[in-house]
């Protein structure tokens, strides 16, 4: 593939894994058409079911706006309020004339103004190909990664896995017999390892710090015989 490489920030390679980065669609579209022939003239075929493009740095708002002004009437939208697929603009739901705002209609809605042909067209977004799917979320090499950026989601992710791994080891971590070192062995090897896993890549918050140090606490209090939740563990 030396016919391909370009060399880090812009690839990614481990084992069999790939990640390509650009600051364009177009940019990207170029490096995978590259790197996929690059494969297949080798006898290598890319698994386009397992390929996923994410544009870093988007927010996604939410069905329901309560700060953007209505781009029929200009007053601040409500809770029954849909958003125009053609001009980005949120509607009253009195203005456009619907009694209640589904997710079925607001996937396909467009305002009075741009039926009109007096809204401005947004342009569709961008697709690498029509076999690659573009996803919001991210799981690779064990971390996961959003498109709004920042760690929340790979913290949550974390602390959820350490979990799993607290309970396997449960008979001992819970159990009275043992003692208390132990059982900090255990946790510092088992557990620990799974909530810090890929932390080093973390640009952490006051909010992340907050989960993963509750997280710890709670554990810690399990091992010496506390409660979880107002119930005890056995």
């Amino acid at each position: 593939t030396e016919s391909a490489r370009e060399g880090l920030m812009r690839e990614m390679l481990y084992a069999d894994d790939l990640v390509l980065m650009d600051d364009t669609m177009e940019g990207l579209r170029e490096k995978f058409v590259k790197w996929k022939k690059a494969f297949e003239s080798k006898g290598l075929k890319v698994n386009l079911g397992k390929t996923k493009v994410m544009v870093s740095g988007t927010k996604e708002k939410a069905l329901v706006s309560k700060v953007d002004p209505c781009g029929m009437c200009g007053k601040r939208v409500k809770v029954n309020s849909v958003r125009c697929v053609k001009c980005g603009k949120w509607i009253h739901g009195r203005c456009a004339k619907i009694k209640r705002v589904t997710q079925r209609l607001a996937r396909d809605f467009a305002c009075g103004r741009c039926k009109n042909g007096a809204g401005r067209v947004v342009e569709q977004e961008e697709k690498l190909c029509d076999e690659v799917e573009t996803v919001k979320e991210f799981t690779y090499l064990g971390d996961k990664v959003s498109v709004g950026g920042g760690c929340e989601a790979a913290v949550t992710a974390r602390a959820r896995f350490a979990w799993v791994k607290f309970r396997e080891c449960g008979e001992l971590l819970y159990g009275k017999r043992f003692p208390l070192e132990m059982k900090g062995i255990v946790y510092k090897s088992c557990v620990r390892s799974a909530l810090l896993y890929g932390s080093e890549t973390w640009c952490l918050s006051e909010n992340e710090l907050g989960t993963l140090r509750r997280t710890e606490r709670v554990m810690v209090r399990v091992m010496c015989g506390g409660e979880v939740d107002g119930q005890k563990e056995n």
